[in-house]
């Protein structure tokens, strides 16, 4: 099963949260970390004539990648921790060989 973990909140303003969100992929291609932002709306009712409009397979507005970071050997991540201490924004996956992987999200990026 998909690791979903909510990270530290990045910013506010009066209409939502932006919050760092850290899910794993799995599948045929490589077993994937993905870190995306998301904007949480504070206060939110939908139109019923646009629900009609919804398209649950195209992207998501509300949701932003902003790195995939491969997991070692392809191993599943069982289990995702987010902490933030002072500045910094640390990650920790638990892989199905119950090893402790962390890594350092505060800036991420696709390298």
């Amino acid at each position: 099963s998909t690791c979903v973990r909510w990270g530290h909140v990045l910013s506010t303003n009066k209409d939502a949260v932006i919050q760092r969100l850290y899910y794993s992929e799995r599948g045929a291609v490589v077993n994937n970390i993905v870190i995306a932002e998301a904007s949480v709306a504070v206060e939110f009712s939908s139109d019923p004539d646009k629900m009609a409009e919804f398209d649950e397979n195209l992207p998501s507005k509300i949701v932003q990648i902003k790195a995939q970071v491969p997991t070692p050997s392809g191993t599943e991540v069982n289990r995702l921790q987010a902490l933030k201490e002072g500045e910094k924004a640390l990650l920790l996956a638990k892989s199905d060989l119950s090893v402790l992987h962390v890594w350092d999200v505060s800036h991420p990026r696709d390298d």
